[in-house]
């Protein structure tokens, strides 16, 4: 099976303010290397990053009780948690980008990690169109769609067009997220929160029977 992850859901973005990588890469839109530029590397996954791209040292905007294992920052980098990170690459193992960080509050005090950034760029063109509830922009069909509408969270993948990835984006749907069914259990066997709303998709074989 499926899942289709929603990173950009309520609870799972969480401010913070990184101001040493601010004092370097600034916010410059247009500039390869600027933050703008950086924040859509982030977010879509566009390519892979270097070291010194991605911010080291993060300032939570507001205390929390409960962090869950995984969240977007401010600029849409994706944030998990050390026994995350031994999952997905003891599933996928060099596939992804892991970059170690700290979180602090405004008083300095750390946040229990370890943490780490994430980048996914593996990519897989696995969901059946016209048996799938979602958004088409009909002037880009072909990279702009989106799993969120109005209906129902109705999406089907065809098994046979996925290529063993646990975790990847889809090729047509910028911002996607998806995990196996192997990379769930490993997550529901350690009480992992890993972006918390996620709807399972319809496997083609299946439907077909």
């Amino acid at each position: 099976m499926t899942y289709i992850f929603h990173p950009m859901g309520p609870g799972n973005i969480v401010g913070v303010a990184t101001p040493e990588w601010d004092a370097e890469f600034g916010i410059i839109a247009g500039e390869d290397h600027g933050a703008a530029a950086l924040s859509g590397v982030f977010r879509y996954g566009l390519r892979s990053l270097k070291c010194n791209e991605v911010p080291q040292r993060l300032i939570a905007n507001e205390t929390r009780k409960k962090w869950y294992d995984s969240f977007l920052i401010t600029g849409s980098l994706s944030v998990v948690r050390e026994p995350v990170k031994d999952i997905i690459e003891g599933l996928d193992p060099g596939v992804h980008q892991f970059f170690p960080l700290t979180i602090e509050t405004k008083r300095g005090k750390m946040i229990e990690g370890p943490w780490f950034a994430m980048n996914v760029t593996a990519r897989q063109d696995s969901v059946v169109m016209e048996q799938s509830s979602v958004n088409v922009n009909k002037r880009f069909p072909d990279e702009l769609c989106s799993f969120f509408h109005d209906g129902e969270d109705r999406v089907t993948v065809d098994a046979g067009r996925q290529s063993g990835l646990h975790l990847w984006r889809e090729q047509r749907f910028r911002g996607s997220l998806l995990g196996s069914d192997a990379l769930m259990a490993e997550l529901k066997a350690q009480k992992l929160r890993f972006f918390p709303r996620a709807f399972r998709a319809l496997d083609l074989l299946v439907e077909a029977d």
